[in-house]
């Protein structure tokens, strides 16, 4: 039976993606499915649980969610919610995502009719315990990174903006890329200058959700080569380092001059298991 999740279906809820997600650090929260949410039952007992969250920015594009418990799947209570889903959303791009470690995640995506759009780099970074990769990595380059003053957040904004587009190529041409995403709330934006023309730019921001007690988000870098990614990496992470903030990193794999940063630092706990994959209706 599918119907509509009510609030005592949360801790159930909350079980089955504990089972699906684990310990990841954004899909494991089950708030994901609080509004909107369907649940497939068997007698008292939640055996699935699907969402289709419209964007606030982006009113076409919508984010899937379908989690089944492990015993249940292939048995077409996944394809059951996921159907019921897309009747209720009028959004034109759909966003799924799935872990490499799940078997017959990637397979169920392909079956709906989503189609790969990137592989994600993430994790969270203590800049205290990569501190003799900080003390390295100062690239061999003229230009040093430096944190910007207020009056030039606007060229970063700028910068980051077109390196957002440039590295989401799935994204709908309308959805909104302004200042306020990349340097709005940011703890502190380095910068690489060139010629006295800002050349690359990283924010450091605010969690966007939860407690941001001691941490910030590392997610919008952009230069035009490895060096100037690595530099500015780690003139973030030192800046994180000075006020003891632990730090999420999440790159995608359109964008590689961060990802080949990411991972050249020792001993730095990231995942390589998240695909993100899309749909257009």
């Amino acid at each position: 039976m599918i119907r509509p999740a009510t609030t005592a279906d949360l801790p159930a809820v909350a079980r089955l993606v504990d089972v699906v997600w684990g310990d990841h650090e954004i899909m494991s929260d089950p708030g994901r499915y609080r509004n909107g949410a369907l649940v497939a039952t068997e007698g008292d007992q939640v055996v699935g649980v699907g969402s289709c969250i419209e964007s606030s920015r982006t009113p076409e594009l919508a984010t899937a969610h379908i989690d089944v418990v492990p015993d249940r799947r292939r048995q077409g209570l996944g394809t059951a919610l996921f159907d019921e889903l897309v009747q209720r959303t009028t959004a034109t791009l759909l966003v799924g995502r799935t872990l490499r470690s799940q078997p017959g995640a990637e397979p169920f995506a392909t079956a709906l009719g989503f189609e790969f759009a990137e592989s994600a780099l993430e994790g969270w970074i203590d800049p205290a315990a990569v501190s003799a990769w900080l003390e390295s990595a100062p690239a061999a380059i003229p230009q040093e990174a430096r944190i910007l003053v207020d009056a030039e957040y606007g060229a970063a904004a700028d910068l980051l903006a077109a390196h957002f587009r440039r590295t989401h190529p799935w994204l709908p041409e309308a959805a909104p890329a302004g200042p306020e995403r990349f340097v709005g709330d940011a703890f502190a934006v380095a910068g690489v200058e060139a010629d006295g023309e800002l050349i690359g730019a990283a924010s450091l921001q605010r969690p966007f959700f939860g407690n941001d007690a001691g941490r910030a988000f590392l997610l919008w870098v952009s230069g035009p080569s490895d060096a100037v990614v690595t530099a500015l990496v780690a003139a973030a992470l030192r800046e994180a380092e000075a006020h003891q903030l632990q730090v999420r990193v999440e790159c995608n794999s359109h964008n590689m001059a961060f990802w080949r940063c990411l991972e050249s630092i020792p001993g730095a706990p990231l995942q390589r298991d998240l695909t993100v994959w899309t749909m257009r209706r």
